[in-house]
């Protein structure tokens, strides 16, 4: 499978083709230091004082190498199709060589790519139970106050909530909402390109 990469990451790839082998070895490891560490922008005006070009260039060449490792980590690209996705980026014999070596020498994982997820609460079950109050029959007339006792068991604990019916009815809305959204072929889309876990 070839792996298609969006024009701009092709384009800031295109920076290595220009510099020596030696350049491309040291953004490898730049670029795994920077997926267990972080974004460290003093690398990025050291590099490019080196190379004499700028810190934008330097960065953008960096971030598309490291999306080109994610890609070939999330599609578990074999060494054949690698090699034909790098030959068609326009890399020469030696730059492929040091790329095929840093993409397949497992550094990257989908255990390393878990904590770059963003992680939210999510339901696990949903109580309610209706409780109402009726007000005194020696009024002339008899209202109904009515409450709705929720219970939210989250991820990271339970909540919960007395809710009057009109907020109860907002509530549900918003789950509708959000249920037609995941349905959407954006929410499918993401959903399908997102690594399993």
């Amino acid at each position: 499978m070839l792996i298609k990469l969006k024009e701009k990451h092709e384009e800031h790839l295109k920076f290595f083709s220009s510099q020596p082998p030696e350049v491309l070895e040291n953004f490898c490891q730049l670029s795994e230091k920077h997926l267990e560490k972080g974004t460290v922008s003093k690398a990025y005006s050291n590099a490019a004082n080196k190379l004499n070009v700028s810190p934008d260039t330097v960065e953008n060449a960096l971030k598309s190498l490291i999306y080109l490792m994610v890609e070939t980590c999330r599609y578990q690209v074999s060494e054949e199709e690698l090699n034909v996705t790098l030959l068609a980026l326009g890399f020469s014999e030696e730059h492929r060589k040091i790329l095929l070596q840093h993409l397949q020498s497992n550094l990257i994982s989908k255990d390393d790519l878990r904590p770059l997820k963003l992680r939210t609460p999510h339901y696990k079950n949903l109580q309610w139970r209706l409780e109402a109050l009726m007000m005194s029959r020696s009024l002339l007339t008899t209202a109904g106050e009515c409450s709705i006792m929720i219970k939210l068991q989250l991820s990271t604990g339970s909540v919960c909530l007395s809710v009057p019916p009109d907020v109860l009815l907002h509530i549900t809305e918003v789950f509708e909402r959000a249920l037609a959204e995941i349905n959407s072929r954006h929410s499918r889309r993401a959903l399908r390109m997102a690594p399993l876990t």
